[in-house]
């Protein structure tokens, strides 16, 4: 079962608060499942280790990468990057060699903390 545990703090600090890009560095690397953030264009915003060693790609290089280059076409559609609510797929992830292997994915949006909007997606990609 996964969990996405928010910390409420008395203000939300900004996505390039050093301190919060820290905790967040801390806890994508101390998950051991495959973790993606990505905006809603399907770029990654970040990437944790374990998806990188998964895909075998240095995480650089990961994170230049969209979900376009990830996915095999048939996976990606609105469903995945639309405005939705969770959801478990199996789907298959490109390796750095070419190869596509399936992978039990939960994608589910980030909301903004003063608009409500969606304004990212994590994919957790498990083996």
């Amino acid at each position: 079962m996964n969990a996405v545990v928010v910390i409420p703090t008395p203000t939300q600090p900004s996505e390039t608060d050093p301190a919060t890009a820290a905790v967040l560095s801390a806890v994508l690397g101390a998950v051991p499942h495959g973790i993606a953030v990505t905006d809603l264009d399907g770029r990654l915003a970040h990437a944790n280790g374990a998806l990188a060693r998964r895909l075998g790609y240095p995480a650089p290089e990961l994170d230049a990468l969209t979900l376009a280059h990830l996915l095999h076409p048939d996976d990606v559609d609105d469903r995945l990057t639309g405005d939705v609510a969770r959801r478990v797929a199996v789907l298959r992830w490109r390796h750095a060699d070419g190869q596509y292997r399936p992978a039990r994915t939960t994608v589910a949006p980030v909301h903004h903390h003063e608009t409500g909007v969606t304004h990212r997606f994590v994919y957790t990609v498990e083996d």
